[in-house]
């Protein structure tokens, strides 16, 4: 569904940004995500936005890498394939190595730390419902040395991409190329998440 109110972008520098970035990528523009965050900074945009900063970038047990991963994770459990694109392209670029985008559907036999797949497991199961989980989930995920810090930064997580997931899908963002994927990655890689 696209909403006419999210096509238009009140801010003369939120335009020209959109518009050069548009030049950039040209018909294959990931700002749809841009869109939705400047429709309304004040109620949504900004807050999401310096949220999102603090639990991708700021200080964490989990490395950048494993914190896109998470998003990643998360955004496949939600069956959004914007959030899957760009942030598959994040944690294959920031992990290196075996971190293939098929480390999403078969994540449990990837040569990844017990604490990632121990990490991975609640976060599946959190997005299968909340009545689902118990205490004995945390425990599990505590049992693999996976501090507090780092449960509750992976939760947050969740939260958000949980978030913008129901936005993208509902909103129907476009999903642009790996290639595009790729390069907005490496911005955000650089940059974060803050605009």
């Amino acid at each position: 569904m696209r909403l006419r109110a999210i096509r238009r972008v009140p801010g003369l520098r939120q335009r020209v940004l959109l518009a050069v970035l548009g030049l950039v990528f040209r018909k294959d523009s990931p700002l749809d995500v841009l869109k939705t965050v400047y429709h309304k900074p004040r109620v949504f945009g900004e807050p999401y936005l310096e949220l999102l900063n603090a639990v991708m970038r700021g200080p964490s047990e989990w490395s950048v890498g494993e914190r896109e991963l998470f998003a990643a994770f998360t955004s496949k459990q939600n069956e959004c394939p914007f959030c899957v694109g760009s942030h598959t392209a994040l944690f294959t670029v920031a992990l290196g190595g075996a971190a293939t985008p098929a480390l999403l559907d078969d994540w449990q036999r990837a040569p990844l730390d017990p604490k990632v797949k121990a990490t991975l497991a609640l976060i599946e199961k959190m997005s299968g419902g909340a009545q689902g989980l118990s205490a004995a989930d945390i425990e599990a995920v505590r049992a693999a040395g996976v501090r507090d810090g780092a449960i509750e930064d992976a939760l947050h997580i969740a939260f958000c991409f949980h978030i913008i997931n129901r936005l993208a899908n509902t909103f129907d963002f476009h999903v642009a190329s790996p290639e595009t994927f790729h390069k907005m990655g490496q911005s955000l890689l650089k940059r974060g998440y803050r605009l």
